[in-house]
């Protein structure tokens, strides 16, 4: 059977990038591994062989991957959609509602900052390595503030506090705090609690 270019990328985007969705959703793949893999999606999409020459390539791999909306092909940029979908696991695990395990990850694991006697292992260091950009792109509702790091979260605006008071961070002993809120019926009391 010969399929053209057009039904190749079509296998691609149904088939070969929903095969590796759900690995992808619980950890960030090593650059290494989505390289290869781009070079297979590649090779398949231009010859539908097991090799091919950038010759045969006819368009930038980089212009493949955007939007066709943006001129692009519509292919899923892998490392990208890999990102996307464990910063989605940070983001379960800060809201638990329907999720078991972010529910006994929250009783084990302290959230603002990703540690604690059950989070070590690879996937653990992925989901830290995350949490910068997590904190960067979401707003927190202080709460309790058990899961609230006083200096990385944006909790006081649209930035983190060092964001505002460079000079101070740069002065703090102590980079990883949570913020504790004990709430009083005539009165509310800030604490800090020390990782």
């Amino acid at each position: 059977m010969f399929l053209n270019p057009k039904g190749r990328q079509v296998l691609v985007n149904s088939v070969v990038d929903s095969a590796i969705s759900y690995l992808m959703a619980a950890i960030l793949l090593p650059a290494e591994t989505i390289e290869s893999l781009d070079q297979k999606r590649r090779t398949f999409i231009w010859s539908g062989k097991g090799r091919t020459n950038g010759a045969r390539c006819l368009v930038a791999w980089n212009q493949v991957c955007m939007p066709k909306e943006k001129g692009g092909l519509g292919v899923k940029d892998v490392a990208v959609q890999n990102q996307c979908l464990v910063l989605k696991l940070l983001h379960r695990l800060h809201h638990p509602a329907n999720s078991a395990w972010a529910q006994w990850a929250r009783e084990e694991v302290d959230l603002s900052i990703l540690k604690g006697k059950n989070a070590v292992g690879p996937h653990w260091e992925a989901l830290r390595s995350l949490l910068p950009l997590y904190q960067s792109i979401t707003f927190v509702d202080v709460g309790d503030g058990r899961a609230t790091d006083f200096w990385n979260d944006c909790w006081t605006g649209k930035v983190p506090l060092p964001a505002c008071f460079s000079n101070l961070f740069s002065h703090a002993k102590v980079k990883e705090i949570q913020l504790l809120l004990e709430r009083n019926e005539k009165k509310k009391k800030f604490s800090f609690k020390k990782w």
